[in-house]
């Protein structure tokens, strides 16, 4: 069985791409082919279009260092530093408590804490009482050796932010407008600034992963608009599209000369680029299995971004239209992790063409949401659950 595997977006032919591709041969072909009786020694496909993504003419100059522009909240200004420059100073810890952190650096308290204020404010008038609250707590902040909050622990922090932040009476002794909105709100807030702040914590002292993460993500949707604007008018296909082409049409050919059927793998954004070929560049490809991935091929179709889709060649067609899965799939298996953030559903947008041709599956990676994505061909549990299923559907 001569197997075809489309990668998706971000990858290089680099020494972990050619690993992930020898380990992903292997099992390809000794668990998933030998299960099923297929030759083991049929080649694996895998057109490598990477080297036709995004390029970045610059290398990236523009992703942001630590030092690369001015600060816009210095310490050389009179303002008080916020989180992030509390970490990158030192003056903040990630394992600090409230109470710790109010004592170290009340104005980053006070920060989380009208965070947590302002998801409770819905209306103009509450909206403007957390405003006049933030100016009473910067001027207490402000005052030469103000000692508001350094004394502060667990149990004290609510009195001492109440002291400071509920609203004046008038000159009657009566309660200010708005003033019990604004302390409702702000007990609420101070109860979940306690648990706020190891999560806040956590999430800034992340910063460092920044610089590689935006590469990944430039590289990611970069790949994504190269593939979508080099297929011009659609009349001819682009680099990306040809190689796959390629490809599918020596694997097509040799799974005819073996009588044996072909099978189509494409992980993530390779999902969309096969997807393409089989309606629009080259529908004469007949594929017995395609397995899609982490995918994201019903995305595409909701946002009208497939060359076939009803939406992108008539915008007025209904937005609610079914959608017939391609007729030269015999058989179309969608896989997904629940974790996966880039993995999509495709049985709510694609009626088949014949029963049981489109079926979505759940797969378990194990892993959390950055990992998820690229976990699936790690385990080879995975292999074994695909054969499991290509057995279902070629030899029952």
């Amino acid at each position: 069985m001569p197997f075809v595997f489309v990668h998706g977006v971000n990858n290089r032919r680099d020494e972990e791409y050619l690993r992930e591709e020898q380990i992903r041969a292997a099992f390809l072909s000794q668990i998933v082919a030998a299960e099923i009786k297929i030759d083991p020694d049929s080649p694996v496909f895998s057109p490598y279009w990477g080297g036709d993504g995004v390029s970045f003419r610059r290398n990236l100059s523009v992703v942001p260092g630590e030092t690369s522009v001015e600060s816009f909240g210095s310490q050389i200004l009179t303002l008080s530093p916020s989180l992030g420059i509390g970490i990158a100073d030192g003056q903040v810890n990630k394992d600090d408590s409230l109470d710790a952190l109010a004592k170290k650096n009340p104005s980053v308290a006070v920060d989380i804490l009208f965070d947590n204020i302002i998801q409770q404010a819905h209306t103009n008038d509450d909206i403007a009482s957390v405003a006049k609250a933030f100016q009473r707590a910067q001027s207490a902040l402000s005052v030469q050796d103000s000692q508001w909050l350094k004394a502060s622990n667990l149990k004290s922090f609510e009195d001492d932010v109440l002291d400071v932040l509920s609203p004046p009476s008038n000159a009657l002794g009566a309660e200010t407008y708005g003033a019990q909105a604004i302390y409702r709100m702000l007990v609420e807030a101070i109860s979940r600034t306690v648990l706020a702040v190891p999560e806040a914590l956590a999430f800034a002292v992340s910063a460092p992963l920044r610089k590689p993460g935006t590469h990944a993500f430039a590289t990611f949707t970069g790949d994504v608009f190269a593939y979508l604007s080099e297929r011009g008018d659609g009349n001819e296909p682009g680099l990306i599209a040809s190689k796959v082409i390629t490809d599918l049409r020596e694997a097509k050919k040799l799974a005819r000369s073996k009588e044996e059927p072909l099978v189509v793998i494409s992980h993530s954004f390779g999902g969309e680029i096969v997807y393409d070929i089989l309606t629009h560049y080259a529908p004469e490809i007949e594929v017995d299995v395609w397995i899609t991935v982490g995918s994201q091929v019903g995305l595409f179709e909701e946002m009208s971004l497939l060359w076939t889709s009803a939406g992108r060649i008539d915008k007025n067609a209904a937005t609610n239209q079914s959608v017939t899965s391609p007729k030269n799939v015999k058989r179309w298996i969608n896989i997904i992790d629940s974790n996966d953030v880039l993995g999509f559903l495709i049985e709510p947008i694609f009626t088949p063409h014949s029963t049981g041709t489109v079926k979505d599956y759940l797969y378990n990676t194990a892993f959390p949401i950055y990992g998820a994505h690229s976990g699936y061909f790690k385990w080879p549990s995975f292999y074994k659950r695909m054969a499991k299923r290509l057995r279902e559907g070629i030899n029952p």
